[in-house]
């Protein structure tokens, strides 16, 4: 596992330095990273409340943001990348 690491950290740098397309980089993100579950609204929460963390604290170790939206009553919460997010002024 320890080399797969290291040949992706070695192709990343080449391909920040332009030395290596984005679809090498895929190639070598499917090969060498663990695949990654999507996990439920409950797990998350979980993960959350076992570490003893606020959702706001959680949400930037994750660096996204929660967004609270209100429609007919009911109240949403939805993550989004921090860098998704856009003022609209």
């Amino acid at each position: 596992m320890e080399a797969l690491a290291a040949i992706h950290e070695t192709m990343e740098a080449l391909h920040e330095t332009g030395a290596s397309d984005k679809q090498t980089m895929r190639h070598f993100d499917e090969a060498c990273l663990t695949p990654v579950r999507p996990l439920t609204a409950d797990e998350i929460k979980q993960i959350r409340e076992r570490e003893k963390v606020s959702q706001t604290d959680f949400a930037n170790y994750l660096n996204v943001t929660a967004i609270r939206h209100d429609s007919a009553g009911s109240e949403e919460r939805r993550w989004c990348r921090m860098g998704s997010i856009r003022s609209r002024a």
